[in-house]
């Protein structure tokens, strides 16, 4: 007779796998998800606005680069804790105990995920702001923000990692001889001076903005653009409102609603940080960009409708109807002779210095030099030779 088959084992938490029972499991990840996808997505949209702009990559692409990998390693804490550590379940309805010090493990990463993920995106935002005003006091300010961050973050990094001792007491509940301090409280206390940083970061710019000599609704529409991070303030607000109904009883099921708003603010961060960056995208999206693009194109192919500026006058711009071939339009002079006016129109630049006479037409160029011209004057540029060159000649004939 075949020996009896061995009694089944519990599994450990190593080869099962959290069923997912309610929607208050899949929030976090699908959250998770959806503003990670959003916020790489601006972090592509920057560099191409960059590259459209022929811009150098600078000091604040990199760090919102790192931002965003920290913003990749959250969303992977946030798949650990579903699937393998129980959130969004009671610890009643776990199927082990080990779950929770997987959970409790993850919490750690998640902690330390979202505080260098916003320091990153803050640390974007302050080198932007130096590169683009140059005023000293501004500069200093800026310096001292950015140290006032790095202190925040050090802060939150060891409090992780000394707030109980030892370290192993923060998942392992077996340890007997521990301390451990407060931790709602050392939540609380950091996301709260993360609020107070954020806002010195929106403020920074703001007297700047409106010192320029631009008109006030430029002014308002900039200030609206810096001040895209108060979003995030609210949701870090709305985030210490959650970390004070945790309770470490069932962490599991009460941690859910502060992950849930962790994951939000570093993306909604690097979303708002990058978007005063995507000006030339948004500038070639406008319908006024894109008529011009067509006027541009039309009087590339037809120059009779460069004379117009594409107003709709087409030839009779000089109020003439007695136009001959070639733009020669008839003179009549009380000499007898007969004058003719020839309009030549020519666009684009020159590749470099003619031996020709005044009269030489511009070299022909594409509507992609006259955008990239225009890309230039935008940065500081200026070139003499761009634009429209009109050429006319008047020929008196004696007949």
């Amino acid at each position: 007779m075949a020996p009896p088959s061995p009694a089944p084992t519990a599994p450990g938490p190593h080869r099962v796998t959290v069923p997912t029972i309610n929607s208050r499991q899949a929030r976090p990840l699908i959250v998770a998800v959806i503003f990670t996808t959003i916020a790489t997505s601006a972090v592509l949209l920057r560099f191409l606005a960059k590259s459209i702009n022929r811009s150098k990559i600078s000091l604040d692409d990199y760090f919102i680069l790192a931002s965003l990998f920290f913003i990749y390693a959250l969303l992977t804490c946030n798949v650990i804790g579903v699937v393998r550590g129980g959130i969004g379940l009671h610890v009643a309805q776990l199927p082990h105990m080990d779950f929770v010090t997987v959970f409790r493990k993850d919490l750690i990463g998640i902690e330390l995920a979202w505080t260098f993920a916003l320091m990153f995106c803050k640390f974007s935002l302050l080198t932007f702001y130096v590169r683009i005003f140059s005023i000293r006091t501004f500069r200093l300010l800026a310096y001292v923000v950015a140290a006032i961050i790095s202190g925040w973050a050090l802060s939150v990094f060891l409090e992780t990692f000394l707030l109980c001792r030892p370290f192993a007491s923060n998942w392992d509940p077996t340890i007997k001889d521990f301390t451990c301090g407060n931790k709602n409280a050392a939540y609380i206390g950091a996301a709260s001076l993360n609020i107070v940083t954020d806002l010195m970061v929106l403020c920074l710019p703001i007297p700047i903005v409106w010192n320029l000599q631009i008109p006030r609704r430029n002014k308002a529409i900039l200030t609206a653009v810096f001040g895209l991070g108060v979003v995030v303030c609210v949701f870090s607000i709305l985030r210490i409102i959650a970390v004070v109904s945790v309770s470490d009883v069932d962490i599991t099921w009460t941690a859910t609603d502060p992950i849930f708003w962790a994951v939000l603010e570093p993306c909604l961060g690097v979303t708002c940080a990058c978007i005063p960056l995507m000006g030339p995208l948004l500038s070639r999206a406008s319908p006024e960009r894109l008529a011009k693009r067509a006027i541009k194109y039309r009087e590339f192919k037809d120059p009779d409708v460069s004379l117009n500026n594409g107003r709709g006058r087409s030839k009779r711009w000089f109020g003439n109807s007695n136009m001959l071939d070639g733009g020669a339009y008839p003179l009549t002079s009380t000499s007898g002779s007969v004058g003719v006016t020839t309009n030549e129109i020519s666009s684009g630049r020159q590749t470099g210095p003619r031996d020709s006479g005044p009269g030489t037409p511009m070299e022909e160029s594409s509507l992609e030099d006259i955008e990239e011209l225009e890309a230039q004057r935008a940065r500081g540029f200026k070139s003499p030779c761009a634009g429209i060159k009109v050429k006319k000649e008047w020929m008196v004939q004696c007949h």
